[in-house]
């Protein structure tokens, strides 16, 4: 029979979900963290992430992938890479470990920030295009959709019939 009353152990501290840690990093402890990874290099992070008693394994992953590693592009992302991007995304999903590695030069978290901001930037164009077009290009499905600009009659507002363009 299950106890009902059995006690959690004493590490366990119940935390909100909405709480969130903000991490800082001091120029002492990146210089610590450059230190360990030339010690032990990038395979062996429990190792490197022991030396802090704050950081975990995960916070020197992205603070090295994410702000240290110079192998790591920092600049802006140019057409070309945001249409490679994309098409890589629809051959790997949204699993962007796998989109990372032939995205040269980012890191996972980059190319998902970067391809969020894509998909934001798509939907505000054609937002406004539905707003100042009688009718719009919808990217997704390839349709051209007609707002409604007709009369009671069916017919547009120049009097001839609508038509749906392909």
């Amino acid at each position: 029979m299950h106890n009902m009353n059995t006690k959690k152990p004493v590490s366990y501290i119940e935390v909100p979900k909405h709480t969130r840690h903000i991490v800082t990093w001091s120029s002492e402890k990146d210089d610590i963290l450059w230190e360990q990874i030339w010690n032990h290099g990038t395979d062996n992070w429990a190792i490197i992430a022991s030396k802090f008693k704050d950081k975990t394994t995960r916070q020197c992953i992205r603070r090295w992938y994410t702000y240290l590693n110079s192998d790591f592009q920092k600049r802006g992302w140019s057409p070309e890479e945001d249409m490679f991007l994309c098409e890589a995304q629809k051959i790997f999903g949204n699993r962007w470990t796998e989109i990372a590695k032939v995205v040269s030069g980012r890191t996972d978290n980059a190319v998902k920030n970067r391809f969020s901001t894509l998909c934001k930037k798509r939907a505000k164009a054609e937002a406004l295009a539905k707003e100042n077009n009688p009718f719009y290009l919808n990217l997704n499905n390839k349709r051209v959709i007609f707002q409604d600009v007709s009369t009671a009659d069916g017919l547009s507002e120049n009097g001839g019939p609508l038509r749906k363009l392909r």
